[in-house]
């Protein structure tokens, strides 16, 4: 459960995450993120590439509707 993380205060430099807000539930990403605040360390690092769709940019939604469909995505 990504919103009850059974780690110490302060516990990491870095999260990584690699394609993962768009699994998740709208609603909970929230509650996702303060979690993750609370494990990491002032001036931790948290990043990591999402799928998403950009206006006027054809050739990138192509490619992102192709992943999609390519691997049953809902989003």
């Amino acid at each position: 459960d990504l919103t009850h993380l059974d780690f110490e205060d302060n516990s990491f430099d870095l999260a990584f995450h690699m394609f993962m807000f768009h699994e998740l539930p709208t609603e909970r990403i929230p509650a996702m993120l303060r979690e993750l605040h609370r494990i990491m360390k002032p001036g931790a690092m948290f990043c990591g590439p999402e799928i998403r769709l950009t206006p006027n940019h054809h050739f990138l939604n192509v490619v992102q509707r192709n992943q999609a469909i390519c691997t049953n995505e809902v989003y």
